[in-house]
């Protein structure tokens, strides 16, 4: 979109600061969405559509790993908890710790490229008559990301998302 007007007649609350804008980009396949209630559907569909079971707060200490004859192919086919608990009867794992997977897959032997960012978010809860934009919107010169997360007809939620900062992984 090339001028203020066009960006007003794919955002229309947009309207009121009209004068300070000089272009936007839409993009149709952009999206938003409440991580926690996705986390929390997407457990219910694999434990319901395939028996997955969950282990939650258990600290893994190393991996039961099958090597075939050859030693071309590993399997894991258990974990050792910090505690000495052992689930040995392991098909697929899914490790979910974030930033921290990382020094697990070097007792793998395998090499992940993540490092910690840190993200500031504010969701505020709005009441229903208030206009909610009808798509993300991005202030790059403020790096401001602004979103309405499922509006209701009680209230509308706005999640306002800010710069990451590159932490360490140093715990402060």
């Amino acid at each position: 979109m090339s001028t203020a007007d066009q960006v007003v007649q794919y955002e229309p609350i947009l309207a009121n600061v009209k004068h300070r804008l000089h272009a936007g980009v839409f993009s149709s396949m952009d999206t938003n969405g409440n991580i926690h209630e996705f986390c929390c559907q997407l457990k219910k569909f694999l434990i319901e559509k395939y028996h997955v079971e969950f282990i939650f707060n258990e600290e893994i200490d190393d991996f039961l790993v099958e090597t075939t004859a050859d030693k071309r192919n590993r399997h894991i086919k258990g974990i050792l908890t910090k505690d000495k608990k052992i689930f040995d009867s392991i098909d697929n794992l899914i490790l979910t710790n974030g930033n921290y997977v990382m020094p697990l897959m070097e007792k793998l032997s395998i090499y992940i490229p993540v490092y910690p960012v840190k993200g500031y978010v504010v969701e505020i809860l709005t009441p229903p008559d208030v206009p909610l934009p009808k798509m993300n919107l991005v202030d790059d010169v403020n790096k401001l990301y602004i979103s309405a997360l499922k509006p209701t007809n009680s209230q509308g939620i706005v999640r306002v998302s800010g710069l990451a900062e590159f932490a360490s992984w140093k715990v402060r």
